[in-house]
């Protein structure tokens, strides 16, 4: 860190103002609360808003590349899925015990 701040100060500067101005609690425009809280538990709720969610429907995998197929294939691009990891987690362990069942 002190040889980058002794090279670059600007840059390593501008990085500090930014991760304080978003991830401080204090600060007005605090992501904090939003980043840790409310975004990923409404990606965990939006994982059971398709009906077929214990087959494996949003888990996740849209941001994966669904796009690039869509548009290289000339399909529609996928409407199911979430980006959290909770939601996949989740979903992925309901998935598992549907199709391996308990023991």
């Amino acid at each position: 860190m002190l040889i980058l701040f002794l090279t670059y100060p600007d840059a390593l500067l501008n990085r500090l103002a930014v991760y304080s101005e978003t991830l401080d609690p204090r600060s007005p425009a605090s992501e904090l609360m939003h980043r840790t809280r409310d975004y990923p538990l409404a990606n965990f709720l939006a994982a059971f808003s398709s009906p077929n969610w214990a087959y494996g429907f949003g888990i996740g995998t849209v941001s994966l590349g669904g796009q690039y197929v869509a548009r290289i294939f000339h399909v529609l691009p996928p409407t199911e899925g979430v980006e959290s990891g909770y939601g996949i987690l989740f979903s992925s362990l309901v998935l598992a015990a549907c199709c391996c069942g308990s023991p």
